[in-house]
């Protein structure tokens, strides 16, 4: 874990200092530097007992063809998922090397590409593994008024979808997922925002892997607060998770603290 906290910070620099370079005359293109850091903490959730989950990433990539909304971006990536209970599934930390196309759209963007993840498969010893996926994401803060004159409502929300070959350690298992969460800003006060907020989660497999089949869902509340290019969020939900395979439903309490950061710097190019 703290090789992997090491490394990202080394990345994390570079993009800063390389963000920095001067411009020169005629003007040459633009180089951009787009990537993100994320950290996520909590209850697994009722189908998974008294387990704590830890998961952390980061991408660095590379802007090397730009029209319009559309993007060519080659990228780093190292991620690492672990548990208090040592579950196989939920013990990982691939590194992904790959490119994706990828285009904005309204509130949101749509990106997929393919490249080569690295990371132990212990039924076949291999470590180098074709990876691809395909994600959709959008968020909407919903600002409107309740009456004329009224104080402004805020409802924060977000879509996410992807599929794809994700993890070295099932390197032939297509995953699924498909997220929604739906909050309103109840009060804010210094920088924090509280946020009572519904959620579900759906996630599938090729595989039928029994822990890769469930159905998630959060009633909740939350604390915000922006941070220089991202968020952070420390909340409590009852979580409800049921099983498509076995059929079962289960509920608890959970407690989770999230902090997402993402940066674009640019430089200037010789043309």
């Amino acid at each position: 874990m703290r090789r992997s906290i090491v490394l990202m910070a080394l990345v994390c620099g570079f993009s800063v200092s390389a963000a920095r370079a001067q411009s020169v005359m005629p003007p040459p293109a633009v180089i951009a530097f787009p990537g993100s850091f994320w950290i996520s903490a909590g209850d697994a959730g009722p189908a998974e007992p008294g387990n704590m989950l830890g998961q952390g990433a980061l991408e660095q990539g590379l802007t090397v063809w730009q029209d319009g909304a559309w993007f060519l971006i080659p990228y780093v990536g190292v991620s690492m998922t672990a548990d208090s209970q040592g579950y196989d599934w939920n013990n990982k930390h691939p590194t992904t090397v790959a490119i994706k196309l990828q285009r904005r759209v309204a509130n949101g963007v749509i990106f997929g590409g393919g490249g080569m993840m690295f990371e132990r498969d212990p039924a076949t010893g291999r470590e180098r593994h074709l990876t691809a996926s395909i994600t959709y994401w959008s968020g909407w803060q919903g600002r409107s008024r309740a009456n004329a004159g009224g104080l402004p409502l805020e409802f924060p929300g977000s879509i996410n979808a992807t599929a794809g070959r994700l993890t070295g350690r099932d390197p032939e298992n297509w995953m699924s997922s498909v997220s929604l969460q739906q909050g309103v800003v109840a009060s804010r006060w210094r920088g924090l925002a509280l946020v009572p907020y519904g959620g579900s989660r759906a996630t599938f497999d090729t595989k039928r892997r029994v822990w890769e089949n469930r159905v998630t869902s959060d009633a909740g509340v939350k604390l915000t607060r922006a941070v220089t290019g991202g968020v952070v969020e420390v909340g409590v939900a009852q979580r409800h998770q049921y099983g498509m395979l076995t059929h079962q439903s289960s509920a608890t309490t959970v407690g989770f603290i999230n902090l997402w950061i993402g940066w674009n710097p640019s430089a200037t190019s010789h043309p």
